[in-house]
Order: structure tokens, then sequence, then C-alpha cells
């Protein structure tokens, strides 16, 4: 369903030839994957850091408290932060969610702003390289983090054999998106192996050239670099994004500010939501074209005009 147009979008979108997705919570249902990794693997680094028992799981909405004040695109920076949100949560009774919410920019914004609160000794236990590759390898189980991280698995020997990857939930239709009238390109916070994995998932072959990872090329989202990489394809049409989460926006607002500077390809912006999001007057000011609640509704809506 769509829940909100801006005037003229649907006309502005029939001159489109490409059409640019985001993966998690656009294609593949990150909840029981990343988002799960990141939480087992933040109370496992409390539990090392504090010495002892760190109390409950975080819950899938104290992942989303983090998302939703940005800068946490990296589901494996997402473990550090959760991890130290659990730290403070044992140690300065804080909620989750308060710490998440003076954490905007991620990582070093929220070390800035809690660091006094956490013992030296502490600190020094939080070893966020050591999370990240906690948070990986749990994804990718013994199996497959070597393949798809280079991990040893053997450097965590109580890791699970299966990956939680095999949990993903494809949120589109397969057939949808393959009989889609434009090109496709991604722009994702996945690396290329992750990114082949949702791709095998849907039978696509989107050329590497389109696909926009995180492979250290390019800035991550929310900064504008994989939008304007990706507007070379877009033709004499606007570039259409579909993403889900405030760092995309932010990827959008950033192109636009850019392009009101020099020539770009116009984007539209489409969000997905889940019934959670903003409000449709507050998605309006802040740079959102479209809301929808999947995105086969979009695929279904889009027009048949000169791309076709």
């Amino acid at each position: 369903m769509i829940s909100f147009t801006r005037e003229s979008v649907l006309v502005a979108a029939a001159r489109a030839h490409l059409l640019v997705l985001d993966i998690d919570g656009v294609l593949l249902d990150a909840r029981p994957s990343f988002y799960r990794a990141a939480r087992e693997t933040a109370l496992w680094a409390a539990a090392r850091a504090l010495g002892k028992e760190a109390g409950a799981l975080p819950a899938q909405d104290d992942v989303r408290a983090f998302k939703d004040v940005g800068g946490w695109n990296d589901d494996f920076d997402l473990a550090a932060g959760l991890a130290w949100a659990v730290v403070l949560r044992e140690t300065r009774h804080m909620p989750i969610a308060s710490t998440a919410r003076r954490s905007a920019g991620g990582l070093p914004t929220l070390f800035e702003a809690v660091h006094a609160l956490v013992p030296p000794a502490t600190i020094a236990a939080m070893r966020s390289p050591e999370v990240r590759q906690r948070s990986a390898a749990r994804y990718a189980g013994r199996a497959h983090c070597a393949e798809l991280y280079g991990i040893d698995p053997e450097r965590f020997p109580d890791l699970p054999e299966e990956g939680l990857f095999a949990d993903e939930r494809q949120l589109a239709s397969a057939s949808l998106l393959r009989s889609c009238a434009l090109d496709l390109a991604l722009f994702t916070g996945r690396n290329r192996a992750e990114t082949r994995l949702a791709l095998e998932r849907y039978g696509l072959a989107v050329p590497e050239e389109r696909c926009v990872v995180d492979d250290g090329v390019l800035p991550r989202k929310p900064a504008p670099d994989g939008l304007l990489h990706l507007a070379r394809y877009a033709s004499s049409g606007p570039l259409i994004y579909v993403g889900d989460a405030v760092d995309d926006q932010n990827s959008v607002l950033a192109y636009r500010a850019l392009a009101a500077e020099r020539p770009l390809p116009e984007i539209i912006f489409v969000r997905v939501t889940d019934g959670a999001a903003p409000s449709n007057e507050w998605m309006a000011d802040h740079g959102v074209d479209v809301t929808v609640d999947g995105l086969d509704a979009w695929l279904e809506a889009l027009p048949r005009g000169e791309n076709t």
C-alpha cells in the first residue's frame, strides 16, 4: 500500500530508467539476521567487559532506536553501539533507547557522549574491532565466516555452525523485480559477498558497476557518493531510490544539496515503512517523496511511460 505520495511524483517516475534499491528492509528482512547478530553480540561483548552476565538481550525496539537517529547503517558498528548501551544499562541503569538518542552519527558520537560514564578498564575491554568480527561471524556461522569475511572460525570456538543469514526473509516479489521495465541498481551497506547472497536469493543479475557496496571505495551512507556514482546510469530521467532508514533519507538530502549547485539527475526517494515510521507530514518535510509498506506496492504503482 502507498500511504503518501508527493504531488506529481508518479508523473516524474514515468520518465525514469533506473531503480536503485537498498537491500536490508527493502529486499530482505535483516531483523532475524544482521540485527539478531548485533543484539546477541552486544550481550556477549558487554558480559566480557563487565566480567559477569549482562542481563537481558537487547530488544528489536532497541535496534530501531539506534537506526532512527542515523549513523548506524553498518550493523557491525551497531553491535558495538548496542554493547555500550548494555554496559550503561547494567552499570548506570540507563535505558538503551536513552543511549541511542545520544548517538546520532554513529560510534564516534556515542563514545564521546558516554565514555566519561564508563570505567577505563571497561573501556579497554570494549574493543570495537573484536565486536565487529564477532557480529560478522555470528551472521555467517562457522561454515561461512571465512568465505564471507575472511574470519577464521576457530577464533570463536562457541560459534554455531550455521549462520543467521539463512533466516532472512524475502520482502519483495522476485517475479515483479524480474519483470520491472527499469534497470536495477543497488546502494547498500552490505559488502560484495553479502550482496551476492541477496541477489542469488532473488535470482537477479545486477551489473557490478551498478552495485554500490561497502567495500571501502566510496564513503558509506549517509554520504551521497553512492547515489552520485549511480546517477550516471539514470540516462535522461530521474533516479528512483528505495530505502527504509534515516541514513537512506539523509543520503538523498545530501545528494539534493549537491544538485542545487551542479547539474544532476532529479532523485525520487521512496521510503519503505513498517507502520512505526514518522508521520507523513514529517516525511514530506524531510525529503521523502513516497511512503509504501513494501517494495511490491511501488513496483505495482510504477507508471509505464517513456522508460518502456
